[in-house]
């Protein structure tokens, strides 16, 4: 009897041991996570700035220099410091010489008025004298007038009408000289320097005026002209006061490049520019060369994620991604290699959630289980 119950218990120990094995060996064993080994994808966004050069001048510049052609100048109207406007008078040629040129044609015009009244005269003398004659004998024996002082007072009309013409061209031609010696202002803003005897055309210039106005002039490589566009914000520095700085607006990019300058290979174009200051200045002065910094913001990062995260496997690049209670291997594509980091350029999105130094010995579909 104590054989058979101790064979029964023996085969019930068996049974269970057996038991438990089966049911511990099929139920799943959950991979247990750490929160610090999940890295969450997200986009930055970033700003680069592209560095031009240029030299601060005033927007608008006017030189007048002596015109030898037009006499000698007479008169200066304007002094150094003096505001001035378009059309503004600054200094006259003397003009005795044109005055005399258009008395003398005044006077020749008047002779030629008196000449061709008098020929019209009598020209009206001898037609009437020769109706009446033919009113008082008749055609037959009326006498015949001289025909050819009549067409030589004829001609003599016409030809002074011509030279009246002419004259009257000339009288044009010396008004516009005229008008000429009185120079005047092209644009509005201050006047620099008078020089009030000029010796020869390559003197400095009679008059020399600015506007008020300030801009900053230079070139922009072909390259970098299409990353910027007028009307972006800019800053402005320069390296005779590198304290400092000011605010401005790219105001013009040209759309013709500049002629490559002596030396210059021309293998790169350059464009003109125009930046205007949004503030008042009075410490930049006119010929300082500045650095102008243009920032571009906005700019979308590629998604970037930890290199530790990159899992390989038959030669084809995959990361772990967390997806409620379990992960998967996802298949990915990547860019470049930025220190510790690694562009993806295809395979997650913005928000996944992806495993740091995943296991190799995780299948591609499993359960797991997140700890602090």
């Amino acid at each position: 009897m104590k054989i058979k119950w101790i064979l029964a218990s023996a085969i019930i120990l068996f049974l269970l041991i057996n038991t438990y094995l089966i049911i511990t060996r099929e139920a799943p064993r959950n991979t247990i996570i750490s929160n610090n080994n999940i890295f969450t994808v997200s986009s930055q966004s970033l700003s680069e700035t592209t560095l031009i050069s240029g030299v601060f001048e005033y927007e608008e510049e006017e030189l007048i220099y002596v015109d030898k052609t037009l006499g000698e100048i007479q008169n200066i109207l304007v002094s150094e410091g003096q505001s001035v406007k378009i059309g503004t008078p600054l200094f006259e040629y003397n003009s005795e010489s044109i005055a005399k040129q258009k008395r003398q044609i005044e006077l020749e015009r008047r002779r030629l008025h008196l000449q061709t009244e008098m020929n019209r005269r009598q020209i009206s003398e001898m037609e009437a004298q020769f109706k009446e004659e033919v009113i008082a004998k008749g055609p037959d024996e009326a006498k015949s007038y001289n025909i050819g002082q009549l067409q030589d007072l004829q001609l003599q009309v016409e030809l002074s009408e011509v030279e009246l013409k002419t004259l009257e061209m000339d009288l044009e031609e010396l008004d516009a000289k005229e008008s000429s010696l009185l120079v005047k202002s092209s644009i509005d803003g201050t006047v620099r320097a008078v020089n009030a005897h000029p010796r020869s055309s390559d003197a400095p210039p009679v008059v020399h005026i600015t506007s008020d106005s300030y801009v900053i002039r230079g070139t922009i490589n072909e390259f970098d002209s299409v990353r910027v566009r007028p009307g972006q914000s800019v800053w402005i520095k320069s390296k005779a006061l590198p304290d400092h700085k000011w605010n401005g607006k790219l105001q013009h990019i040209g759309s013709i490049p500049n002629k490559p300058e002596s030396g210059e290979s021309g293998t790169i174009s350059k464009y003109p520019f125009i930046v205007t200051l949004e503030e008042p200045n009075s410490s930049l002065l006119p010929g300082y060369h500045v650095y102008i910094g243009i920032e571009e913001t906005g700019l979308q990062q590629p998604l970037s994620i930890p290199s530790s995260a990159i899992v390989r496997k038959e030669d084809k690049t995959h990361v772990y991604v967390l997806e409620g209670d379990s992960i998967r291997l996802r298949e990915v594509t990547t860019g470049n290699v930025n220190g510790e980091h690694i562009d993806i350029v295809d395979g997650i999105l913005e928000g996944d959630r992806i495993l740091l130094e995943p296991s190799n010995h995780w299948d591609e579909e499993e359960e797991v289980e997140i700890h602090d």
